[in-house]
């Protein structure tokens, strides 16, 4: 099951939650989370969405901060009691470092593999990705379910997933192999 696709939990229910619980920034600017709760303190930070320490475990404690709430409300952070975000958390953090593609394998062979987190494939934004010069996602990185991939679903970070009717999916078949590939649509182009 995907983040996305997890049943989304009121605040009381988040509190009683036994498991871990994980947040995501959906913005693309840099979040810092410093409180003193009673005589206890949050502090962790967030990088814009897409970045390899955008998604990150939340101390049931941070529940009680007013700012995170309003944010959570406006849906500029998602909280997620899904555990394949921690297989996320995984990849972004073993790709941030350069892991080689073998031991990122290595790395998320340490988790439990469910269904789910086999039918993951990383994509890179068609907005905002880019990689750098070993190849390693620096920005934009988009996790899909394979069927998503297979449907043609544009893949988009969370800051433009909004923009998805900008994209034309276009099959191609390369050495018999199929994949997408997807067209920009030009505002411009509706003249008959």
């Amino acid at each position: 099951m995907t983040a996305s696709a997890t049943k989304e939990m009121t605040l009381p229910e988040l509190r009683k939650f036994e498991g871990q619980l994980f947040i995501s920034n959906n913005t693309p600017t840099k979040m810092t989370f410093h409180e003193k709760l009673g005589d206890k303190s949050v502090d962790f930070e967030l990088d814009p969405a897409g970045e390899p320490d955008s998604i990150a475990f939340l101390p049931k404690l941070a529940l009680d901060m007013r700012g995170l709430q309003k944010l959570w409300m406006r849906g500029a952070v998602s909280i997620s009691t899904d555990p394949d975000m921690e297989n996320q958390i995984m990849l972004m953090n073993a790709q941030a470092v350069g892991a080689s593609e073998q031991r990122m394998r290595e790395l998320m062979g340490l988790q439990t593999e469910s269904a789910a987190s086999k039918d993951m494939l990383e994509k890179l934004c068609l907005v905002c990705g880019r990689k750098n010069r070993e190849g390693v996602i620096e920005q934009g990185r988009v996790l899909q379910s394979r069927r998503q991939d297979k449907d043609g679903t544009p893949p988009l970070c969370p800051v433009h997933s909004d923009q998805q009717h900008k994209f034309v999916p276009r099959l191609v078949s390369e050495k018999g192999v199929e994949h997408w590939e997807f067209d920009a649509l030009q505002m411009g182009d509706t003249q008959r």
